[in-house]
């Protein structure tokens, strides 16, 4: 449903896993599945050493995991000072529903800012409903939206006053969160522990809630 919850449960995931027994029995679907179990369980007995790039990670998963950070993986430009004109907010994402884009466009709506949606629009559960949903979303707000080359990340970055990190889904060592704090840019997230390990100085508001992003 969407929803995060604690962790693997029998109870839990069986209900999430219900309206998806079609998808899972599609022809080969299952086998997939059942391999990918038999190589976890083969990870387990044989893998001398986890690596994490997060505690968080370490944690939830429930491994006994050597934590080691992920560098940044561009060249970033120097820090810039924040515009003299509207602020100008920045998302970088997949456009799905647990990267909250749609929050992110909720909350700048009919604000004096800009909104730059930086992802690529991809199916969610085999249908590009909610892409189209967003594309139509941000036209009307007059916001922009689609993926962005990785040798146009520099630009990206440089025209960024405050990037908006709305995902409501576990994170873990997010590297959009990352290259920002590395250039100085506020970051303004849902208050997830997988952020807050690698920037405690953010802004943090409550998941999913409409109400506490649009009045940020």
């Amino acid at each position: 449903n969407l929803q995060r919850c604690s962790g693997p449960e029998l109870r839990r995931c069986s209900w999430c896993l219900a309206p998806l027994w079609p998808e899972l029995l599609w022809p080969g679907m299952l086998p997939k599945l059942w391999q990918r179990q038999r190589w976890e369980a083969e990870g387990d007995r044989n893998v001398d050493c986890w690596l994490s790039p997060s505690r968080h990670l370490i944690q939830r998963m429930k491994k006994p995991a050597r934590y080691l950070p992920l560098p940044l993986l561009r060249n970033l430009p120097a820090p810039t000072l924040p515009s003299q004109g509207p602020l100008r907010c920045v998302f970088a994402g997949s456009i799905i529903p647990t990267k909250g884009p749609h929050l992110a466009i909720e909350a700048a709506r009919g604000l004096p800012l800009s909104l730059h949606l930086a992802g690529p629009l991809v199916a969610y559960r085999g249908s590009m409903d909610y892409a189209r949903q967003l594309q139509k979303m941000s036209q009307e707000a007059g916001f922009s939206l689609g993926p962005i080359p990785p040798e146009q990340m520099k630009t990206f970055w440089e025209a960024a006053d405050l990037l908006l990190f709305p995902s409501t889904w576990e994170e873990n060592s997010p590297s959009v969160i990352r290259e920002a704090a590395a250039m100085g840019i506020p970051i303004l997230s849902s208050d997830l522990e997988g952020v807050r390990e690698i920037q405690p100085d953010a802004i943090f508001l409550p998941i999913e809630n409409k109400y506490a992003w649009r009045h940020a």
